[in-house]
């Protein structure tokens, strides 16, 4: 990982558009999966708190929860091929603060297939927590909140994550895929650095007082 402040300039930026995959995306459906796992565990423990509290505690079949994640699973697949075609334009831009995932004209269709797929499954639970879009959209990630970057070398895709998940994920062309991870590592590795020096600098003004 590079360590020289000076290898990247501070007004150096890099940006790029990439239709990323949808319904063949690993990625994609990890974090669709998550939310729907999420949804169903959360609709469980309601249900159980409530028949508890009537004095009759049950749980919902597991039978029917795999069901319902089944059909959300198969309703994606269908939605995001014949919809998007299997693609979703999006545009990366890496600057000195941070990274950025924006809409490259498709977000609100994209939003309003998840909320349909949701109230299709009466779960609007599922189709609120989905309607950000691919994992990071409209977010900026400062490189500050970032502890990890992992290179998915096979896929052109640099994952950016703190501590305990995934704040956004870089999807690259394959020609800008090496410098886009460079790019990241450096600008992450020089953010450790000066967040220690400001640590340092903090306890060093404590003890003087």
């Amino acid at each position: 990982m590079p360590d020289d402040d000076s290898i990247i300039p501070e007004d150096q930026a890099l940006s790029w558009d990439y239709a990323l995959p949808l319904a063949t995306n690993p990625f994609m459906w990890w974090d669709f999966l998550r939310v729907v796992a999420a949804s169903l565990l959360i609709m469980e423990l309601l249900v159980f708190l409530m028949s508890l509290a009537a004095g009759d505690p049950i749980l919902l079949p597991p039978a029917l929860l795999a069901l319902v994640a089944g059909i959300l699973a198969a309703l994606f697949a269908v939605a995001t091929t014949l919809v998007y075609g299997n693609r979703y334009h999006a545009r990366f831009t890496l600057d000195a603060r941070g990274a950025q995932m924006e809409d490259a004209g498709q977000g609100r269709r994209f939003r309003w297939l998840m909320v349909v797929l949701g109230l299709m499954a009466r779960r609007p639970g599922v189709a609120m927590s989905a309607t950000a879009g691919p994992s990071g959209y409209g977010e900026r990630v400062d490189w500050r909140d970032v502890r990890r970057v992992t290179v998915h070398r096979r896929l052109h895709v640099v994952t950016l994550s703190n501590s305990w998940r995934a704040l956004l994920r870089l999807y690259c062309p394959p020609e800008r895929f090496e410098q886009a991870a460079a790019y990241a590592q450096s600008r992450v590795a020089i953010a450790e650095r000066r967040n220690t020096a400001r640590k340092a600098r903090a306890q060093r003004s404590a003890r003087r007082k």
